[in-house]
């Protein structure tokens, strides 16, 4: 008899685990299938309703799939925005991994626009004089460069951002870091 239980348990168990692998990967495919503009909708309610954290991620796979979508990219950053990381660390792990990164994509996508590229630069600048190392202002001189390329000569704003690559460059030299 202990023989059968076992058995009844082991199909039992086996049909659940099943059961559930199967469920778990029609969820996903669905998520990944997901259109952006779902997404969007879906991070546009959370935002409403003041769930900034279930649209900072709903707006995170829009981006995802849409990496050069300006709106989608705005939307994103606005979340995070509207969010406070728990933890100290969190919050440079956030502002370094996604938020950053997602201002010099919009930067990018939006191309000769001052005020993103601005937007990028100022608050790595800002955050860069409170001392870090040496290789942070080589980071903030090399993404004035890559700026510098939707700005050429006789552009009048190409001179704005120019600033920025001195100041890294005098940063360097007063050892303004560690």
């Amino acid at each position: 008899m202990a023989g059968k239980v076992n058995t009844k348990f082991i199909l039992i168990l086996g049909g659940a685990i099943a059961l559930a692998t199967v469920g778990g990967a029609l969820v996903s495919q669905r998520m990944l299938k997901k259109d952006p503009a779902e997404h969007i909708k879906a991070g546009d309610a959370f935002m409403e309703s003041k769930d900034y954290e279930k649209a900072l991620g709903s707006y995170s796979r829009a981006v995802n799939r849409e990496q050069n979508n300006a709106v989608y990219l705005t939307k994103w950053i606005d979340a995070m925005e509207k969010t406070a990381p728990e933890s100290r660390s969190a919050y440079s792990e956030r502002f370094t991994r996604d938020y950053l990164r997602a201002l010099i994509r919009l930067a990018d996508v939006k191309g000769d626009d001052l005020g993103a590229h601005q937007r990028v630069i100022e608050p790595m600048f800002q955050s860069y004089r409170m001392g870090v190392g040496a290789q942070a202002w080589n980071d903030l001189a090399s993404h004035v460069e890559t700026a510098l390329k939707h700005f050429p000569e006789g552009n009048a704003n190409r001179g704005k951002i120019l600033r920025y690559r001195g100041l890294a460059r005098v940063g360097l030299i007063q050892g303004r870091y560690e």
